[in-house]
């Protein structure tokens, strides 16, 4: 496989002006939170995702956030101490994505779960990226695993797994695809 990897370094100026990464929608489980417990963003980004959640569940349990800085491969907490892990649009980043889902499950509490959200290749094959330099396509293919052998792979890790697919509507409006373009923000 190859691992090419995005300098988010590079972007960090610009990741957030794509209106894309400011739709994010809440996640439901969270509500069924205790008081107390304590939630993991892997590879936060601009902690996009949890400022979402925090916005969607005012007065629910996200209400003192940390930013630590670590390796994924080498998450800095207690085993068993996470009772909802997230990590989005990262998981094709990792050096070594067993060794990340491992760490992961050492830090959820038994019983605790891991929500994914990726992009999917094998699901968009509309996606202006695609239409426009299709050898990228190819390169993600290598890159992003299919859905069914993340699957496998997190069952090996010893995940109980669900997936879902929400595919996005292809049809694009001109002038978003050429500002998202002009933004350079995207893994691709």
């Amino acid at each position: 496989m190859v691992n090419r990897q995005t300098d988010y370094s590079r972007i960090a100026e610009r990741y957030d002006n794509n209106p894309l990464r400011h739709e994010i929608a809440p996640e439901p489980l969270i509500s069924g939170l205790g008081e107390g417990s304590h939630i993991l963003d892997v590879a936060c980004g601009t902690g996009n995702w949890i400022v979402a959640q925090r916005h969607h569940a005012p007065g629910l349990p996200v209400r003192n956030v940390e930013l630590i800085l670590a390796r994924a491969e080498e998450i800095p907490l207690t085993t068993g101490s996470i009772r909802l892990a997230a990590s989005n649009f990262a998981y094709h980043h990792f050096d070594d994505r067993d060794a990340v889902l491992t760490e992961i499950r050492r830090v959820l509490e038994p019983g605790a779960t891991l929500v994914m959200t990726n992009v999917c290749p094998e699901h968009m094959d509309d996606w202006w990226v695609y239409q426009f330099f299709p050898s990228t396509r190819r390169i993600d293919a290598e890159r992003f695993p299919t859905i069914g052998d993340l699957a496998n792979t997190l069952r090996s890790i010893g995940f109980e797994v669900e997936t879902t697919t929400t595919v996005r509507s292809a049809e694009w409006p001109a002038i978003p695809i050429l500002a998202e373009a002009r933004n350079r923000d995207v893994s691709q």
